[in-house]
């Protein structure tokens, strides 16, 4: 496995330090599983799998592909599914809910838009929303 953590991280573009922080761990013990002297554990295989949408048995063996395929409706279910987790005190929440919209036609376009989004733009949004 140590090889596949070391190769997924260079694939994500994550540094050893970035990497950990995701997932809760530190950069030396990163380092340690990737020279294979500490092994991770299950959870934290898990929430890998989980967060970078990581075939776990290329994880755990290398077969087979690094990144599990998800069909757009998977995508637009898991953003729908966080947005919900967070509670309505979360910007994605808000703007959601906030955004006026005149016909339903509207509604797929916001949710096929702003899942590509990262957290650190919605203050931005926010503020060209209140613009317009």
């Amino acid at each position: 496995m140590d090889e596949q953590i070391k190769q997924l991280r260079k694939s994500l573009g994550m540094s050893q330090e970035k990497f950990a922080k995701e997932i809760g761990l530190t950069k030396n013990f990163i380092s340690l599983v990737e020279t294979g002297q500490r092994n991770l554990s299950t959870q934290s295989i898990k929430l890998i799998c989980r967060l970078f949408d990581v075939n776990k048995e290329w994880l755990e063996t290398g077969k087979g592909e690094m990144f599990i395929q998800k069909t757009e409706n998977e995508k637009i279910a898991e953003f729908l599914a966080d947005v919900l987790k967070a509670g309505e005190d979360d910007q994605r929440y808000k703007f959601i809910k906030v955004e006026p919209f005149s016909g339903a036609k509207q509604m797929p376009m916001l949710i096929v838009i702003f899942p590509s989004i990262s957290s650190m733009y919605w203050s931005r949004i926010s503020e060209i929303r209140c613009s317009i």
